[in-house]
């Protein structure tokens, strides 16, 4: 895994949804849609909280969890869960163990997220589910970044093309990739760090100015993340 100031603070200011139990609709909808079979892994499952909502829906889950913080987060708040600490690069589990696997906020962390892929597949018999934040491409036109882009733990970021490429490698039968995390314009203010020569934060003219901007030159939805389903 790559080196990181990971901690419950930093989780917490980020929104990490597997910290504060508020998880997002979309990835929600993901497991609903696309999960297969009874036996799921979430590896890298910080505090736990996918596992915990699986887990009440009747899946036979394991969290897996290198930080030892996150790892006894989750024991404490969801006692009756699994969870095994271990790094992605590096599973203790068979081949082909579970039925699916889901991967959420993971991969743009690692050194080396083709050996870590790899593994997922590994131990993953039917499909596997990945979530990963999309390159900035639009709004760095305008000077501007989700919080997400501020998180100095991410080693990468990634198109639709570069998350393609990387799944390809394990040679996944069928692969779909779809955008996620859209936002509405009307957040705009709340939902982004402003860079301009006035300082870090614009004042309220200028941000509405750009956001004037944005809505006349941009699509009507941007999105902050990627979800690639694969099928093995």
């Amino acid at each position: 895994m790559a080196c990181g100031a990971y901690s419950i603070e930093l989780a917490k200011k980020f929104g990490w949804a597997s910290i504060t139990a508020n998880l997002h609709p979309e990835r929600v909808a993901h497991l609903n849609k696309y999960l297969v079979g009874k036996k799921i892994l979430d590896a890298g499952c910080g505090g736990g909280a996918y596992v915990s909502f699986l887990a009440g829906k009747g899946f036979d889950v394991v969290g897996v969890e290198r930080e030892s913080a996150f790892l006894a987060y989750a024991r404490q708040n969801m006692p009756r869960e699994k969870f095994v600490q271990a790094d992605v690069e590096r599973l203790p589990f068979r081949d082909r163990e579970f039925d699916a696997t889901f991967c959420y906020d993971v991969l743009e962390h690692v050194s080396d997220d083709q050996l870590v892929l790899r593994e997922l597949a590994r131990v993953t018999r039917k499909r596997l589910i990945l979530a990963v934040p999309k390159e900035n491409d639009f709004l760095a036109r305008f000077g501007l970044a989700f919080a997400t882009y501020t998180d100095l733990t991410h080693v990468r970021y990634y198109t639709e093309a570069t998350l393609k490429d990387l799944v390809d490698r394990i040679g996944a039968r069928k692969l779909k990739i779809e955008p996620e995390l859209s936002i509405d314009f009307r957040s705009l203010t709340q939902d982004v760090f402003i860079f301009n020569s006035f300082g870090r934060f614009g004042n309220k003219l200028f941000q509405r100015a750009l956001k004037i901007l944005l809505s006349l030159s941009s699509p009507k939805q941007i999105f902050s993340g990627l979800v690639a389903i694969a099928d093995l």
